[in-house]
């Protein structure tokens, strides 16, 4: 018994418990209906926080859960086909103010083609979708 309430404690602090709901405030780029009006941000710690470390950012259809820290805090999906052409989604979040940040998805697809010194990707396409959220745990 105590060995299981020791790893049921364990398994409690170790799990993320935070969660960021974030709410569009403004929209920076793009068109109003297509910028995610709510973002959900998955995290370990507190924000800024020594052992703050982001999870996940999801938005309503799209969820890019590897991420690291660059100056802010960078995510990026597995990359995904659309109508056969490999399509990539990554996200930037960082802090203007107290409870107050910037939030970026952008979206590439990528063309892979025949080209006489061999197969060269291109991208086609890059959509780019900014907002100011306040972000609440």
């Amino acid at each position: 018994m105590r060995m299981f309430l020791a790893a049921l404690i364990m398994a409690l602090t170790m799990s993320p418990l935070n969660a960021f709901t974030c709410k569009l405030e403004e929209t920076l780029i793009g068109k109003d209906g297509h910028v995610a009006k709510t973002v959900l941000v998955q995290m370990n710690g507190l924000w800024g926080a020594k052992n703050h470390v982001v999870n996940s950012i999801s938005f309503p259809s799209i969820v890019t859960p590897y991420c690291y820290y660059f100056g802010e805090w960078r995510c990026a999906a597995d990359t995904v086909s659309a109508y056969g052409v490999p399509g990539f989604s990554s996200a930037v979040m960082y802090l203007i103010g107290k409870d107050d940040f910037i939030i970026l998805l952008k979206q590439a697809w990528i063309d892979t083609r025949e080209t006489p010194k061999g197969k060269a990707n291109f991208v086609n396409n890059v959509i780019e979708h900014k907002g100011r959220y306040s972000c609440k745990y």
